[in-house]
């Protein structure tokens, strides 16, 4: 492509300005900063913020809006781990593209020491935690809803969320920083109880209202125990669907847990809420408190790695005896 496009069609040069745009950032040539956005043009800022990046070729998913479920079927002879091309995307806005050059992670609240507890952020740069001691987690992610589409097709009852099926879950090898040594390089302190990532995806708005980027607080004792931040997934940099540059990687727990292009984390001396553990990701019902009880940790589930609805042809074996 010509590097003078984007020169020639200029701001105003319309949906063509900024597909040029976008298509310098793929190839890696324009510098996309989350928090420069507002200095975008309009609309470069709706088409860079694209819901989904990555190809998503309809043999090997299904696209629900901002989301996309992985098809089962294309697990077949690929093992446990989910190769990252058909790793499945939950997103409540779109992908944003950050620059990981420009890009830090500021930890403050009055669970820490010093300045931090006051507004004066503690600051990581990404070059800050690749020089850190990493490990490598291997955990799936799973949406709290995966499955859903089945409670209208079994059980009746109608859904008005994703509609998933059974693709809203993946496995990789996930490398990057113990959460803990970040909160203890912060200067977290004994009075902390609770840990909350924020994303950098465009905030969430729903019904008029604006709930904000994209968060949720996790138990201290959580985050101390094996939370990552992670900037590897399988072996190479995060794909940006996935969450580049960092991400939070919650094993064991509800996929939201796992907050994508995380950009700051509040540790509180008192508890925390939003949207994501008040609101959304409970469970109401007669089982349950009429708060309804968050979802926290996932139970493990096992599925055939075949299409909906597929044939399987009966074929008998004969049994002979070893005698």
């Amino acid at each position: 492509m010509d590097d003078d496009r984007l020169t020639d069609l200029g701001p105003s040069g319309g949906g063509g300005y900024d597909a040029a745009l976008l298509d310098h950032w793929l190839d890696g040539r324009a510098r996309v900063d989350a928090r420069s956005r507002r200095g975008l043009p309009r609309g470069l800022v709706r088409r860079s913020l694209i819901p989904i990046v990555k190809p998503l070729p309809a043999g090997r998913f299904r696209v629900h809006g901002s989301n996309a479920e992985m098809r089962w079927e294309v697990m077949r002879e690929h093992g446990y781990v989910v190769p990252n091309a058909n790793f499945f995307v939950r997103n409540h806005t779109s992908t944003p593209l950050i620059d990981a050059q420009t890009w830090n992670l500021r930890v403050f609240g009055t669970g820490l020491r010093g300045p931090a507890t006051s507004g004066n952020p503690v600051r990581f740069s990404y070059q800050d935690l690749l020089d850190l001691p990493a490990r490598t987690v291997v955990s799936s992610i799973e949406c709290a809803g995966n499955g859903r589409s089945f409670f209208t097709t079994q059980q009746d009852q109608i859904m008005t969320d994703t509609p998933w099926q059974l693709g809203a879950i993946g496995v990789a090898a996930w490398r990057g920083v113990p959460l803990s040594l970040v909160l203890e390089r912060a200067g977290i302190t004994r009075r902390a109880v609770d840990v909350m990532p924020y994303g950098l995806d465009p905030a969430y708005i729903a019904d008029g209202i604006d709930y904000g980027r994209v968060r949720r607080p996790i138990p201290v004792t959580k985050a101390l125990d094996d939370v990552i931040l992670a900037y590897e997934m399988n072996g190479v940099p995060l794909p940006p669907d996935s969450g580049y540059p960092v991400r939070v990687i919650v094993p064991y727990w509800a996929g939201i847990a796992s907050i994508k292009w995380v950009g700051q984390i509040e540790v509180s001396a008192t508890p925390l809420v939003s949207y994501w553990n008040t609101q959304a990701y409970r469970l109401f019902g007669p089982a349950y408190p009429p708060e309804g009880t968050p979802i926290t940790t996932q139970v493990t589930r096992s599925a055939f790695e075949l299409a909906p609805n597929a044939r399987l042809p009966a074929r008998s074996q004969e049994i002979t005896s070893p005698d």
